[in-house]
């Protein structure tokens, strides 16, 4: 009989850990929230981890940051891909530190030349976009115009009007330095 239970408990203890282990892989497959210019960027879409590897023909994984618009105000700009994804995040100026917060619908960028602020997510086949229903945040905690370090966390529901979708990306992080 102790023989039994002491498999029995060794089996419940690994089981338990395995467990453990494969749920905290989910959110620590991420990268650290950090704000040194460590180009990193993570978030979960649909629950699932997505972090940008490149696009596989020559296209950086991250590209952006701090970049300046026609009428040389900062504005935050970053595009990052996972083989056939994308993701955008655009915050119009003025930028602030703290939330920044995305609701109005509008066109992006390169159509409009002035769009407001979104967030997009594209799987391949279809844009999902953020507007003044489907919405987001944007919290900046580093934004530094000299060293063009720009960091912070962001979450935001996006819609595909034409088929009638929406996905969550939640738990976003970025650190970038361009």
């Amino acid at each position: 009989m102790k023989s039994l239970t002491k498999t029995f408990l060794i089996l419940l203890c690994s089981f338990l850990f395995l467990n453990n282990s494969c749920k905290k892989n989910g959110v620590n497959s991420l990268p650290p929230a950090t704000q040194v210019g460590a180009n990193t960027f993570g978030c979960l879409v649909g629950g699932k981890a997505w972090v940008p590897t490149g696009n596989g023909v020559g296209t950086p994984a991250i590209a952006g940051g701090i970049t300046k618009d026609p009428q040389d105000r900062f504005e935050l700009y970053i595009r990052t891909y996972k083989q056939n994804e994308k993701m955008v995040i655009y915050i119009k100026p003025p930028i602030s530190i703290g939330n920044n917060y995305i609701d109005r619908t509008t066109i992006v960028f390169p159509s409009a030349v002035y769009p407001e602020s979104y967030c997009l997510y594209n799987n391949s086949v279809s844009d999902f976009i953020t507007n003044n229903i489907y919405t987001g945040v944007v919290n900046i905690s580093r934004f530094d115009t000299i060293q063009k370090i720009v960091s912070g966390t962001f979450s935001f529901k996006a819609v595909n009007q034409a088929a009638n979708e929406s996905i969550i990306v939640e738990s976003g992080r970025f650190d970038i330095k361009n």
